[in-house]
């Protein structure tokens, strides 16, 4: 089984035991997230399975939702997986090191073994640790996928119009650069405030 299809059957495992005992010390909530996760997961593999194309969007998950993309949370399905003894094996035999942070390295072994979509377009930044954009251009390089970095400076606080301008100007290019390469998928603006509005 890959990733989606093991949390599928995870999910509905705990769905049925909380429903068969019921504890009232315990939050409706949890049931609830349960179930909406069992949708995206079902969501996700059905999308897999017709073909449709799988993005990493690093910091820009609903501008990318709003380019027509899946997303492909590949570092959270890392901290996941039930299977990291033998990821760490396949991060070993394709020649990476195995003491990098396990959720920058295990995406590239699951990806390797099929367990998740491979993606078609990855969105590198560097507003996170070193291990993760280089996992992000990895993970694009394994997987043949377009790779569209992003810079985001460090100086937000002292020059926030200038760094906001300066982001934004890169977003508009991601929005071309993805019209370019992968006909049909063009900028949707209601999806856009929709997905901005879930988030």
């Amino acid at each position: 089984m890959n990733f989606l299809e093991e949390e599928i059957a995870k999910l509905n495992r705990r769905i049925q035991k909380i429903g068969d005992n019921p504890d009232p010390s315990k939050l409706k909530s949890n049931k609830l997230l349960y179930e909406l996760e069992l949708d995206y997961r079902r969501h996700q593999l059905e999308a897999w399975q017709q073909g449709q194309l799988f993005a990493e969007p690093g910091l820009f998950q609903p501008l990318v939702q709003a380019l027509g993309f899946e997303i492909g949370d590949y570092i959270m399905a890392a901290d996941r997986t039930s299977h990291a003894d033998q990821h760490f094996d396949t991060v070993r035999a394709m020649g990476f090191p195995d003491s990098l942070c396990d959720r920058t390295i295990v995406q590239l072994a699951m990806l390797k073994s099929q367990h998740m979509p491979p993606p078609a377009l990855v969105i590198s930044h560097n507003n996170a640790c070193e291990a993760i954009k280089l996992g992000a251009n990895a993970l694009g390089r394994l997987s043949g996928a377009h790779i569209y970095p992003v810079d985001v400076p460090v100086n937000a606080e002292e020059h926030p119009e200038e760094v906001l301008a300066y982001v934004t100007a890169q977003l508009q290019g991601l929005i071309e650069f993805v019209e370019d390469r992968f006909p049909g998928h063009k900028f949707d603006e209601d999806r856009f405030e929709e997905m901005l509005e879930a988030d």
